[in-house]
């Protein structure tokens, strides 16, 4: 069933290419908003890479979310054990950051870690833990389960 540009199949409701759910004439503080139109809806999975380890880190549960421009990720890592003092990083994210806004980064193992988003890249790096920028041999051995949101172009 096909109705002006929007189409029932196999029952899903398909809008056309460009076209989403337009939230423009809620009422509401935002109603009206030239960017009220949910258009963009993913779910996945990708592949993480803490950049100087190569292939001794391993990985599992690297999934995404993407509504419009806002993308929620997680994945664990386990790392190996390493006196490596490069700068924590991994790459890979399923999409590149755009840094117009803030981006937050969750990781579990201690409670004052922060990691950054590098802007126009798909990557975090240099976390902080206690003030100190982390360092691979910092986290040797550990096994980190880490989520973030960030937004996209």
């Amino acid at each position: 069933v096909t109705i002006d540009t929007l189409s029932i199949k196999d029952g899903n409701v398909v809008p056309a290419a460009g076209k989403g759910i337009d939230f423009s004439a809620a009422t509401g503080s935002h109603s009206g908003s030239a960017s009220a139109l949910l258009d963009d809806y993913e779910e996945g999975t990708w592949t993480p890479n803490a950049d100087d380890l190569g292939d001794a880190a391993t990985y599992s549960g690297a999934k995404y979310i993407k509504i419009g421009r806002q993308v929620t990720f997680v994945f664990k890592i386990q790392m190996p054990s390493t006196s490596d003092t490069s700068l924590f990083a991994v790459s890979g994210l399923p999409f590149t950051c755009d840094g117009e806004y803030p981006a937050t980064c969750k990781i579990n193992y201690a409670m004052n870690t922060l990691l950054h988003f590098m802007v126009n890249t798909a990557e975090i790096c240099y976390g902080y833990y206690d003030g100190t920028q982390m360092q691979y041999s910092t986290i040797s051995g550990k096994e980190l389960m880490i989520t973030g949101t960030y937004f996209t172009t």
